[in-house]
């Protein structure tokens, strides 16, 4: 039962009933012995951003990346969410976030050529995606756009939900900070596969 309404909040959230997708992953967590699933509070954070609540997603994303500190994904949303709300003192704890998610990506990314990673995961593009989004962020685009080409080499061409994941991330962060140095070229370039 309890597998099932994380399945079924997945399910809602990408048919577009983000609200009740929210339900079931509050549900979810609920039933979870300590709420310690940082995949669950990853994806809820990732439902409320799709709904453009950055608070409740921050802390959501908050949350996954401290029952899991070796989660890229939780840390890269924490700066992207971090980059849409542009306070003050978010400026001045990216100083220190994005160093850190650069240097977690890339050690996810050397274990996994290491072979030293515990689950041999085969969506290492993922961590790519993250690498290359936070490059874009801290201004270097041109190590970005390589970067990203070499996930989308990763990325298996049928997986077109991959690309749809990515592209939301970017058009999220060009709608609440359209600054970003080309971040429209890296928009069309993966919307080419994401469609």
């Amino acid at each position: 039962m309890k597998n099932y309404l994380k399945l079924e909040a997945l399910a809602y959230v990408r048919d577009g009933d983000i609200q009740l997708g929210i339900d079931k992953y509050k549900e979810y967590l609920a039933l979870e012995p300590n709420r310690n699933d940082d995949d669950a509070w990853a994806s809820l954070g990732g439902a409320y951003r799709r709904l453009d609540y950055i608070h409740e997603a921050l802390k959501c994303y908050q949350q996954a990346y401290e029952i899991n500190p070796l989660s890229s994904y939780a840390l890269v949303n924490l700066v992207s969410l971090q980059i849409a709300r542009n306070s003050p003192a978010d400026k001045e704890d990216m100083e220190t976030t994005i160093p850190k998610a650069i240097k977690l990506c890339q050690d996810k990314i050397l274990d996994f050529e290491n072979e030293n990673v515990t689950n041999c995961e085969n969506q290492i593009f993922w961590t790519w995606y993250d690498l290359a989004t936070l490059h874009l962020i801290e201004g270097k685009a041109e190590e970005a756009l390589n970067i990203f080409y070499h996930a989308i080499a990763l990325t298996p061409n049928e997986a077109k939900e991959y690309f749809r994941s990515v592209l939301g991330n970017l058009l999220f962060l060009h709608e609440h900070n359209p600054n970003i140095n080309r971040i429209d070229e890296v928009i069309a370039l993966i919307s080419k596969y994401a469609n």
